[in-house]
């Protein structure tokens, strides 16, 4: 729970941050990110070894209590920090518990779907999947 509140800080300080500059928009805000580390999903510096992934999920379920803001989640298949039984679990709770996520698993990225989202060519994955999530929401693309 304390790295997920304190990385929810860190995102919120941001966006206050940029929404008060003169020149940013103070509305319609998009913020894009990768994992804040995976919390534990290398126990003993192995792959797809996560230490609790039950505590993750219910810390997810609480996060998805007083969460307010539409999310993409984007997991590829060999994520290996968070295997898709893992993914699922965690949108699963975070969803029940009020979230608003959409979930989307596509297929395995190189060695490590973790890397998906800075990685070669990694945008040709997640990119329409954003695009396509953007749309849905109304947020047209500039």
């Amino acid at each position: 729970m304390h790295g997920g509140i304190e990385t929810a800080r860190d995102i919120d300080a941001v966006v206050n941050y940029a929404t008060a500059l003169p020149f940013a928009r103070h509305d319609g805000v998009v913020v894009v990110g990768q994992s804040a580390g995976g919390r534990g999903g290398h126990l003993h510096n192995q792959p797809n070894n996560n230490c609790r992934p039950d505590l993750l999920a219910e810390a997810a379920g609480q996060f998805g209590k007083t969460a307010t803001t539409p999310m993409l989640w984007v997991y590829a298949a060999n994520d290996s920090f968070f295997a898709p039984p893992i993914a699922r679990a965690l949108w699963r709770d975070f969803t029940a518990a009020g979230g608003k996520a959409n979930l989307e698993q596509p297929g395995p990225y190189a060695k490590d779907g973790h890397h998906l989202f800075f990685g070669p060519d990694g945008s040709k994955v997640w990119g329409p999947l954003v695009e396509r999530y953007l749309a849905d929401q109304g947020v047209a693309a500039n």
